[in-house]
């Protein structure tokens, strides 16, 4: 579960098939995009971050739509069986900060459209969105509906 939402059973449903291996899951998608949720390597990683906590116990990040959004690993990038390099939290903070997103305290960022867009859960567990080009910070969205409107983006791009 990513903050309520079990992400591999919304992305299996936006899939034509579904790819298990040892290290990860791969979601193919119609228009041939392809999602990724890496397994956890035996190991539950300490994360400071109650609304992310659930999801490291079984994944180490992952990616939606070819790399379109990346969700941060805990502790080391990893590169992806199909060639998307997932960065860490940790760096997904780093370079969102130098590119002028300011992060409150205790404020854990972990997804990211191209660092347009920097998804974070407060230390209180609400979503907040970063939006580089117009430094605004938003809390009026569910990650359902984050998920969905990008999801509906990609789809219509693809088409």
């Amino acid at each position: 579960m990513l903050n309520g939402i079990d992400i591999e059973a919304w992305l299996a449903e936006r899939s034509n098939a579904v790819r298990r291996s040892e290290r990860e899951i791969v979601f193919e998608h119609p228009g041939g995009r392809k999602s990724l949720l890496l397994l956890t390597a035996g190991y539950k990683p300490a994360v400071n971050c109650p609304a992310l906590a659930e999801f490291f116990e079984r994944f180490e990040g992952g990616f939606i739509g070819d790399g379109f959004l990346l969700i941060g690993t805990p502790d080391e990038p990893v590169a992806s069986s199909t060639g998307v390099v997932i960065p860490t939290i940790e760096e997904i903070r780093s370079i969102s900060v130098e590119q002028g997103i300011v992060f409150d305290e205790g404020e854990t960022p972990f997804m990211t459209t191209a660092y347009m867009f920097v998804y974070a859960f407060s230390r209180e567990g609400r979503l907040r969105c970063h939006d580089r080009d117009f430094s605004t910070v938003t809390e009026d969205r569910t990650l359902v509906q984050v998920l969905n409107d990008w999801w509906t983006l990609k789809e219509a791009d693809s088409s």
